[in-house]
């Protein structure tokens, strides 16, 4: 495309000229009702032809952007003669000269917008294409002109920038108006990328409204005018998403939103919300009329249609010539929506509606009979609202001359269609419902478009505001005596999994039944490819990188007649992120956890296949796409709780001297690696992980030895990978793109004694097929022992996978960018990363040699490396931590408790407390005095802090910190260690009882440099910047659900019975299987008693008892276990009476109070065994 010939001035003649005009005419104002844009025409309409067309032209565009889009403008509109066509400027002047038309007003409204004028414009054009994210979708939404997004230049973008007259259109004039909101956001103006829709429900159920606003700091949504507030059944007032349960009556309204952000205040468009009393919105006999059975929605009969006999009564026979029936609005209102029917078709011409719901050509739910491809087809567009897609389900064309039930079901996002009771197919990843529209044209035989009129007859007509299951649908077609199989509820909710572990095998059957006791057969209709659905309704399958969030499937159960009904099945996946590959020149460091091999000075004909033939090395040692894949197995420790994968290291020494495939070789960033987890015996391998990833280092080039001594790290931190103690396990790498065609470090001569490597597939792909190879690769896997970790916790960092005085590392070639090296204990993979290399200290510094809760060695705290100290969460599943009840731990250690604003954990955000918008979601904060305080933001968008006196803080002194909420109390406490304390000191208390919804709020708007919801550690944000660092030693930061007693926090002493409880039960808290009454093993001795007599409770043979009894001479001995820290008294009896029972005596002296030493305890009875019968019991006491 040319560039378009509308001329734009330099933005200082405007002023001259508009001065000018001022001084001739009086300005004529337009006011903005309820729009955003206003306008000035600077001349006087009626003073020639020319002028009337401009103020005409102006008045159009403004009410079609102020009916349709949401911008804040202002427009100077001015008529000068000698303007070639016409111009305008990002300040809102107007000039029109020779070209006057509506066309071209949109044209000059676009450049008012930013369209070659706004901020960063100029940055966002770059080789003829828009770079900009928004503008770009769409573009891809409506034109869809181009694959690689908007074309422009410096002065316009295209399509959509309304260069020349045939550009403009009624669907265009829309299509304009959405990109003209998006390369606005683009640009950083306060736009919304998304309208909200209008919607319709039927009373009881819940209505949404949603709006996009890129640039939004804050949202207020309001019904009729009046602002809305969280509680009952509104929630999300303040925030993108407004939903109203249990939508009734009184409910039904206009609704908008209005948004703050990048300085200006913005208003959505009004959308209608119509509830309706109940689902059935019509029904339509034709018993001699088009009235509604239901006395709701009468229809109109338009033409002379005629009343015949029917399927059940009378139907209305359409001649297709001029007969339909016109339905009005309200059947049109709805959401979700069921239209069935009985039709009998007289056969014609192609295109003929049995019903078309809609409100133009752009808009429509239809269902014809015989569309041009020869098939019955259901069509859903909304071209204006969501995507220019048509979604269509297809059949085969309807049989003429039969009685045929139709049924269309639109249910969320998919619609099916049915045939005489059964599915006949289904559509999904709808974005568009009649509601939306909403549709006002509403016929049965008649089409938006000037198709043919429905020629036959139709018969029960009737619609409803929801969608109906595919039982219902069976029993309206009612023409069998045989049941539908049902689902005990629409959406199904299955326990959250991990991706990139093993996907325990679970079965959807227990939610279907069938009331004929039929077979079954199950099947997913939609959903992520890694589920499989089993014809026994058993879910297979392992999640992918890709699958993070919550799945949804759509599951169908059918019994041998056809008849079935679908469920909504949903699955959180917690999925990290893409594993990055790096590089390095040194050796990754070891700790006793790992499992590697290194060696050094590998002469060539030592490594392994070593020859001094390089060529034949080739299947043993080189890596390529086209060579076999490679592999090491190891054997890990003995920790008995087993391990966490963190990283796999292999070792590059040289390029290749054959040339199987080209003369060069290299490792580029971005190139993609495949590599594989799992365990193996003898050669056979069992996955427990495959995943692809992405180089991220420096390239690398060369020949011969150049690169000797790279080594190649695979991070696979993020993905929780869990390892059983003892146990072989291997990793196998495979290279999918570039050309990394190298030879790995080998010895032949290995001395690793935990496996041995291979080679694998020889396609180069990843397999079972496995040629073990004599000694090993030079190899590193970082493992990390798991410890027992208290129920509740989602992320706990001890910062102990680190060495003394060595940085935190980071290898990624970008600043801020996911690397996991901080290790979360807590096993969920919420590992930190710090900002960029050098950039924060592992330190000896430690508050205490154990943390007292955990039992575990604490060597090593962090401590900040420069003045910009920054640790994240990013990318982990803590951006959407929102507990109600919590408690979040750290100890600290300031440099200078009195240095300003110093935030050690923070969570990003920009605008989630309207009341001060540059407020971030947490601050944990050192105040500027040496007060501490804890300050959060909540879902409902109300801030809490606590703040205490000054000094609290002191300088170079460890404190243990907690801040707790159970909903109703935030309440923050602390423990100076190293002046003493004993205990944690409660500093104060607030009441949020008074709060809708107490939660942690997840953070709203975004940021260059940050993200919302990201947890921060050592550093805090305000108004959107870093900020607030954090210079001293931090360490033991934990994050819980619920809200622990001071009892529990890290740096509380255990009781006794605690630790017990916790190291049989992983919590120290006395519920569940771990309460006193509990008796997990059903043993008949519950925990408290197994606690006091030392036995294990997880073990029902384990049990306190006599384990011997002796008699010798007139005396008998009694040996029995013991434990330390235990008292036992021996007693007896001869008739099981109770008050019979006594002490034992030996030699006189009572066997009672009995210290227990670890081993056996004898203890004699003196006399004993001149007893006819005795009885003997061990009392223990602690």
């Amino acid at each position: 495309m040319s560039k378009p010939t509308s001329f734009e001035r330099p933005a200082a003649s405007p002023g001259i000229r508009l001065a000018s005009a001022i001084a001739l005419l009086s300005a004529v104002t337009v006011p903005a009702l309820r729009a955003d844009i206003t306008y000035n025409l600077n001349f006087d309409p009626a003073s020639s032809p020319q002028t009337q067309q401009v103020a005409n032209s102006v008045a159009v565009a403004a009410a079609f952007y102020n009916q349709y889009g949401s911008f804040n403008k202002h427009w100077s509109v001015n008529y000068n003669a000698g303007i070639p066509t016409a111009e305008a400027n990002y300040s809102g002047y107007m000039g029109y000269g020779g070209i006057r038309n509506e066309r071209v007003v949109f044209h000059e409204a676009a450049h008012t917008f930013g369209m070659g004028t706004g901020p960063n414009y100029g940055n966002l054009i770059s080789g003829g294409v828009w770079k900009g994210r928004y503008g770009n979708q769409a573009q891809f939404d409506t034109y869809n002109d181009f694959g690689d997004g908007l074309h422009g230049d410096g002065h316009a973008v295209w399509p959509s920038g309304y260069n020349y007259d045939n550009e403009d259109g009624v669907i265009e004039r829309h299509w304009h108006t959405r990109i003209m909101a998006g390369i606005r956001a683009d640009m950083g103006i306060l736009s919304f990328t998304r309208e909200a829709r209008n919607e319709g429900v039927v009373a009881g159920e819940t209505a949404e409204f949603r709006v996009e606003s890129p640039m939004a700091a804050s949202w207020q949504w309001s019904k009729n005018g009046v602002p809305l507030t969280n509680g009952g059944d509104i929630s999300g007032a303040t925030s993108p998403r407004l939903r109203i349960a249990n939508a009734e009556a009184a409910d039904a309204g206009s609704y908008r939103c209005t948004v703050t952000g990048a300085n200006e205040t913005l208003n959505s468009r009004p959308r209608q919300l119509w509830v309706h009393a109940a689902a059935p919105l019509g029904q339509w006999n034709f018993n001699g009329n088009p009235g509604d059975a239901l006395g709701l929605n009468h229809g109109t009969a338009i033409g002379s249609p005629a009343y015949v006999a029917g399927k059940t009564g009378q139907a209305v026979d359409l001649d297709g010539t001029d007969d339909y029936i016109d339905l009005p609005d309200p059947v049109g209102r709805a959401g979700d929506i069921t239209v069935a029917t009985w039709v009998n078709w007289d056969g014609g011409g192609n295109w003929q509606r049995v019903f078309d719901l809609g409100s133009n050509t752009y808009q429509y739910l239809f269902l014809s009979p015989k569309s041009g491809d020869n098939t019955l087809r259901l069509a859903l567009k909304d071209s204006i609202n969501g995507r220019d897609v048509e979604y269509q389900v297809n059949a085969p064309a309807l049989t003429t001359g039969q009685w045929v039930h139709l049924a269309a079901v639109l249910n969320g996002n998919y619609m099916t269609l049915y045939v005489n009771g059964k599915p006949a197919g289904s559509a999904f990843d709808l974005d568009a419902s009649p509601a939306h529209f909403p549709a006002t044209n509403n016929y049965i035989g008649k089409s938006q478009s000037a198709d043919p009129l429905f020629n036959g007859r139709v018969d029960d007509f009737r619609i409803y505001g929801k969608a109906l299951s595919g039982s219902d649908v069976w029993s309206l077609w009612g023409q069998s005596a045989n049941q539908a199989p049902v689902f005990s509820q629409p959406v199904i909710t299955l326990p959250a999994v991990s991706a990139l572990e093993p996907f325990a095998p679970q079965t959807v059957a227990p939610f279907a039944s069938d009331p004929d006791s039929n077979p079954l057969t199950f099947s997913k209709l939609y959903g992520p490819a890694w589920l499989a659905v089993a014809a026994n309704g058993t879910l297979t399958g392992q999640p992918g990188a890709g699958s993070g969030g919550e799945n949804t499937f759509i599951i169908r159960v059918t019994d041998p007649s056809g008849a079935s009904s679908d469920a909504t099945v949903k699955i959180q996946i917690h999925a990290p992120l893409a594993a990055p590959v790096t590089s390095s020149t040194t050796a990754p460091v070891t700790d006793d956890d790992d499992a590697y091999h290194f060696a050094s000075n590998i002469g060539e004909p030592d490594t392994i296949n070593g020859t001094t033939n390089a060529a034949d090395n080739d299947e043993s040692t080189y890596l390529a796409e086209d060579r076999s894949s490679k592999g090491q197995t190891f054997t890990t420790g003995t920790s008995a709780q087993g391990y966490f994968l963190q990283s796999f290291t292999v070792q590059h020494v040289n390029w290749p001297t054959v040339t199987p495939n080209g003369s060069g070789y290299d490792i580029q960033p971005g190139d993609q690696w495949e590599f594989q987890i799992g365990t193996m015996s003898g050669t056979t391998k069992t996955p427990l992980l495959r995943y692809t990833a992405v180089y991220d280092g420096t390239a690398l080039t060369g020949s011969g030895t150049g690169g000797t001594g790279r080594y190649l790290t695979f991070n696979v931190s993020g993905m929780a990978v869990r390892l059983e103690p003892a146990t072989t396990y291997y990793f196998e790498i495979a290279p999918l793109s570039g050309d990394p065609y190298f030879e790995m470090n080998s010895k032949r001569t290995g001395t690793y004694a935990g496996g041995t490597a291979f080679r694998g597939n020889v396609a180069g792909t990843l397999g079972t097929s496995v040629t073990p190879l004599a000694g090993d690769y030079i190899f590193h896997v970082n493992l990390e022992a798991k410890n027992i970790i208290a129920p509740g916790t989602v992320a706990y960092w001890n910062f102990e996978e680190g060495s003394p005085n060595t940085y935190v590392p980071y290898a990624r070639t970008t600043d801020n960018q996911y690397q996991g090296s901080l290790f979360d204990q807590s096993g969920n993979g919420n590992h930190l990363s710090v900002w960029t290399g050098n950039w924060q200290w592992y330190r000896p510094q430690v508050p205490s040699g154990t943390t007292p809760q955990t039992g575990i060695a604490n060597s090593l705290s962090i401590q900040n490396a420069g003045a910009y100290p920054s640790i994240t969460s990013t990318g982990t599943s803590l951006a959407s931590w929102s507990p109600e009840t919590w408690t979040i731990e750290a100890a600290i250690r300031p440099d200078d408790a009195t240095n300003g604003y110093q935030t050690f954990i923070g969570r990003d955000s920009r605008g989630a407390f309207a009341g001060d918008p540059a407020l971030a979601a947490i601050y944990f904060t050192v105040v500027p005095n040496g007060g501490l305080r804890f300050m959060f933001t909540d879902a409902a968008g109300n801030n809490w802090d606590i703040t205490t006196a000054a000094n609290t803080i002191q300088d170079a002194k460890w404190h243990a910190v907690a801040a707790t909420s159970d909903g109703d109390t935030l309440s923050l406490y602390l423990k100076n260690i190293s002046n003493g304390a004993t205990a944690y000191t409660l500093l104060g208390t607030r009441d949020i009882s008074a709060s809708a919804n107490p939660a942690i709020s997840t953070g709203a708007g975004d940021g260059g440099d940050w993200d919302p919801g990201t947890i921060t550690i050592a550093r805090g944000l305000h108004n959107g910047g870093h900020t607030d660092r954090f210079f001293g030693h931090i360490d033991d930061v934990r994050l819980t659900n619920g809200a622990l007693a001071p009892e529990n926090f890290l740096y509380s002493p255990l009781g006794s019975i605690q630790a017990w409880r916790l190291g049989h039960f992983g919590t120290t808290a006395a519920t569940g299987s771990a309460a006193d009454n509990a008796d997990p093993d059903g043993d008949g001795w519950d925990n408290i008693s197994e606690y006091i007599s030392g036995t294990l409770p997880n073990n029902p043979s384990s049990k306190l008892g006599i384990a011997s009894l002796l008699a010798e001479g007139d005396d008998r001995t009694i040996t029995f276990p013991t434990i330390n820290g235990r008292y036992y008294t021996v007693q007896a009896t001869d008739t099981l009476v109770a008050a019979s029972w006594e002490t034992v005596l030996t030699s006189g002296v009572p066997a009672a109070n009995l210290p227990g030493t670890g081993g056996d305890l004898q203890v004699t009875d003196s006399g004993g065994a001149t007893h006819p019968k005795r009885f003997y019991r061990i009392l223990v006491t602690k």
